[in-house]
């Protein structure tokens, strides 16, 4: 083992051994066309983006330098830490200035170079051709032609389109995280961290965040000795690759419907196959700059209805309905898709699985009931 690799596992982080049931076929190639993506890391950004359902703090410790620390709720299932000072008056526009929509996407990229690479490190190297076919490009459309005599025609790809993808990276190593669910770490960790070897640059994702898209049942990763207390088996969602291939933009907004729709999923795929929000009720947890609402008004909701449905279709997320005027009170439903219904498969089959042991074991309860009760009576009888 490499010193790199023993740096990276070095977290103080253990995993319990985990055996997995035999993977269904259509399931298995859903999960391909997908990337996973820790989910409550992905609504901490999304609602930090958004600027309203967040809170933040100061933090120290990390570089000597001013940052913030954003959370959901009182209790948070994760924390992101951004190079900001903290200001509760503008901590959604910090959150935009340090979190763009493009490095959103090529997160996306890392996450799933990572998983593709397969190796239980997540270490992966950056490859021309892998990221030109995840974003949707083709190299031949990024490369320029070079002519040396007599004729040899050398296509090279363009230095810019890498370094774009890896100065996000370095400025996702300026970001950190200290929990994500049930996978807290001993210290923050960068949410990428780079490895030089003799050769290309090695990139991974911070172990947490790996550790959170594995798949493991909530309290199988342990930190510090203890038990994870939060969020549900595996802590990850699933996002269709079709997401990384939009514009930036709308790339950041799957990304956020996406995870808006992780902890509903089970319910909705058991139930009508429809999740109903509303618009003011869900923009502000994908990501859309709610500052906008307040200064454009109705041409903001107009253009994120327009655009929500495109990008679920498009992103191969399902499908969108606006129902009534756009704004705050627009009805919004969502339709999850085939894919994302087999990419869940094995989630939704461990909830049925819960569901119905709780059910045996309340009815084997109650059926206990009238023999308890007979047995009270010949009892009293007896004593008369």
């Amino acid at each position: 083992m490499t010193k790199r690799v023993q740096h990276h596992q070095n977290m103080g982080l253990e995993l319990e051994p985990h055996v997995r049931p035999a993977p269904n076929p259509r399931v298995e190639q859903a999960q391909k066309r997908c990337v996973r993506f820790p989910q409550d890391i992905a609504a901490t950004i999304s609602a930090g983006r958004g600027g309203e359902l967040v809170d933040g703090r100061w933090k120290s410790g990390i570089d000597q330098k001013e940052r913030t620390e954003i959370y959901l709720g009182p209790k948070p299932a994760a924390t992101v830490i951004i190079p900001a000072g903290f200001d509760a008056g503008t901590l959604g526009r910090d959150v935009r200035g340090v979190i763009t929509w493009a490095m959103q996407r090529h997160y996306l990229v890392a996450l799933a170079l990572s998983q593709d690479q397969g190796r239980e490190d997540g270490l992966f190297k950056l490859r021309e051709a892998d990221a030109a076919e995840l974003l949707g490009n083709r190299l031949r459309d990024l490369a320029h032609t070079r002519t040396r005599f007599p004729s040899t025609t050398e296509h090279r790809v363009h230095g810019r389109f890498l370094q774009r993808i890896e100065d996000s990276f370095v400025r996702w190593s300026r970001i950190y995280t200290h929990r994500a669910g049930s996978v807290t770490g001993l210290a923050p960790e960068a949410m990428m961290q780079a490895y030089a070897e003799q050769g290309p640059l090695w990139w991974a994702p911070a172990r947490i965040v790996v550790l959170a898209t594995t798949g493991l049942d909530a309290g199988r990763v342990h930190s510090r000795g203890k038990r994870g207390d939060n969020g549900g088996p595996g802590q990850f969602g699933q996002l269709p690759l079709a997401v990384i291939r939009l514009d930036p933009e709308r790339a950041a907004l799957g990304f956020g419907l996406a995870s808006a729709l992780r902890p509903v999923i089970t319910k909705t795929l058991e139930g009508s196959g429809r999740y109903a929000t509303t618009l003011g009720d869900l923009l502000p947890r994908i990501g859309a700059n709610m500052d906008q609402a307040r200064e454009r008004g109705r041409p903001f909701w107009n253009r994120h209805a327009e655009m929500l449905p495109v990008v679920a279709e498009a992103g191969e997320i399902g499908t969108i309905h606006i129902i009534g005027t756009p704004g705050p009170a627009a009805e919004v439903i969502v339709e999850p898709s085939k894919l994302l219904a087999d990419a869940y498969e094995e989630m939704r089959s461990r909830h049925v699985r819960r569901v119905d042991k709780r059910e045996a074991e309340r009815a084997k309860a109650d059926a206990g009931v009238p023999k308890q009760r007979r047995q009270q009576k010949a009892k009293a009888a007896g004593r008369g």
